[in-house]
């Protein structure tokens, strides 16, 4: 793996996020929390200063925050590297949850990162609308 060839994976990867949806605040192996292209390269720094390769990780992110009242969306992604292929997207745990609790949980194996869900599909799966308990205000 060359600095150039990762160079390139990351920004391939930073736009296959953003494209679909994936842009706010990130953290990689829950450490590391910044928008994606910080949180990414500081893991990668610290990683490559130790390891010759990049092992699996996990990549977290909320697609879905208000405020504390409201519902919200934590998608948790199993990133995979490879020279070949880049950043690869393995599972996707998809969680809604509000300050008392888990409401909804998907599990996603994904084969591609073009099979990834946007934020939008991605939240519909676990926030149903209609059955959402409303929370009411103090």
């Amino acid at each position: 793996m060359t600095l150039q060839q990762l160079e390139h994976h990351v920004t391939s990867f930073l736009h296959r996020m953003n494209e679909r949806g994936y842009n706010g605040h990130f953290l990689c192996n829950a450490s590391y929390p910044g928008k994606l292209k910080e949180s990414l390269t500081r893991h990668l720094l610290d990683i490559l200063k130790d390891e010759p390769s990049i092992p699996p990780f996990g990549l977290t992110t909320y697609s879905h925050w208000r405020d504390e009242q409201s519902p919200r969306v934590v998608c948790d992604l199993k990133v995979k590297y490879s020279n070949n292929e880049g950043f690869q997207v393995d599972t996707m745990d998809i969680t809604s949850s509000t300050g008392t609790g888990k409401l909804k949980s998907v599990t996603l194996p994904i084969k591609s990162n073009i099979d990834m869900p946007y934020c939008e599909q991605a939240n519909r799966m676990v926030l149903d609308r209609d059955k959402t308990p409303k929370l009411k205000r103090p």
